[in-house]
């Protein structure tokens, strides 16, 4: 079984690979939810508040109400972005497979056959919820506090929208959340498809040796990945690398942590 020995065209097909789920990425979920945030604002100042003449918010029982029924209104709309976010889980995998066959590692696994998808989900959707909750949480504390001062309507949501919800080039709580966690998760899930693969090829043996692969010469690369990349690991060095960039994270999912861009590659003996 040939595999290309070549880093640089390995890095190459890698550098290609990541600009197609980086677009992805950011024409789905990270669009879905700077819509959501978008909704959110709206949802706001459509809530029909009571304010006097100048526009200040009266501390009254109907406003506290308003207030605190604002998330729940909001609900649906998360599950709709976890829906889009789930969406682009086969066309991610499919590119893995893609990848793989293209260095040289044939493979006939497809996306459905790889059994990490639904434990993936579940963990994405629960994390999203949990954020959402928080941004929810965060939300009505604000607004309560706004009406508790009778605060003015338009400044208040004009903060909310700058400081949570994301206005003019910012990206709002939700949306920076995403572009960690929900970038970290799909690129692991693409590397999930990897090892799948790779687990039919002698991969999951103790003696399995890998190949740290990806870009050398970029603006996010990080020092734990500037001296790893290139290099051949076997898997008891592979399992102190969540200690040593102190993610924590599954090294074989995210090589260098949080946003990482690398990949282990299994490496092949002919």
């Amino acid at each position: 079984m040939a595999q290309i020995k070549n880093l640089e065209q390995i890095n190459q097909r890698i550098k290609q690979l990541n600009s197609d789920l980086d677009s992805i990425i950011d024409s789905g979920v990270l669009l879905a939810l700077q819509k959501y945030q978008l909704a959110y604002e709206r949802a706001i100042f459509n809530k029909d508040f009571s304010v006097n003449e100048s526009g200040y918010l009266k501390s009254t029982h109907g406003n506290y109400a308003k207030a605190v029924s604002i998330s729940s209104a909001m609900s649906g709309r998360i599950e709709g972005v976890a829906k889009k976010h789930f969406d682009q889980y086969a066309i991610i995998g499919n590119l893995s497979i893609d990848f793989a066959n293209s260095i040289g590692i044939k493979t006939s696994i497809e996306f459905s056959d790889v059994s990490a998808i639904s434990r993936l989900k579940k963990i994405d959707f629960s994390s999203l919820y949990a954020q959402s909750e928080i941004l929810d949480n965060e939300i009505k504390k604000q607004l309560v506090n706004a009406i508790a001062l009778k605060a003015n309507l338009k400044t208040t949501v004009n903060n909310l929208a700058e400081n949570l919800l994301g206005a003019g080039n910012k990206e709002g709580q939700l949306a920076r959340y995403a572009d960690t966690y929900m970038r970290t998760s799909l690129f692991g899930l693409n590397n999930a498809v990897d090892h799948e693969i790779y687990d039919t090829m002698g991969g999951d043996s103790a003696t399995a040796e890998y190949l740290y692969a990806g870009p050398i010469l970029d603006k996010r690369i990080r020092p734990f990945c500037q001296s790893h990349v290139g290099k051949v690991f076997t898997k008891k060095e592979i399992e102190t690398f969540p200690l040593e960039n102190r993610s924590g994270l599954n090294p074989y999912l995210f090589p260098g942590g949080w946003n990482c861009r690398h990949k282990l590659i299994l490496s092949l003996k002919d």
